[in-house]
């Protein structure tokens, strides 16, 4: 059963550098595993949709005060 904990702390190390140290160009993606490259697109994207729902939100709430306005 080491298998998975070795493999949760390598991606909680990963998540964490990541934070730290944003990968911003191929060279930086170079320092970088195949699996940990994978963890930062993944929170990658993740972070986009969360971005995404926020913006949703907003416009929706613009959208409501206009209204209420007119």
């Amino acid at each position: 059963m080491r298998g998975p904990q070795v493999f949760r702390k390598g991606v909680e190390g990963t998540h964490s550098r990541s934070k730290k140290h944003p990968v911003k160009s191929v060279r930086d993606l170079q320092e970088y595993n195949k699996g940990e490259v994978e963890v930062y697109v993944n929170k990658s994207k993740c972070d986009l949709r969360n971005l995404e729902e926020y913006a949703r939100a907003l416009e929706k709430r613009l959208e409501e005060n206009e209204v209420s306005h007119s």
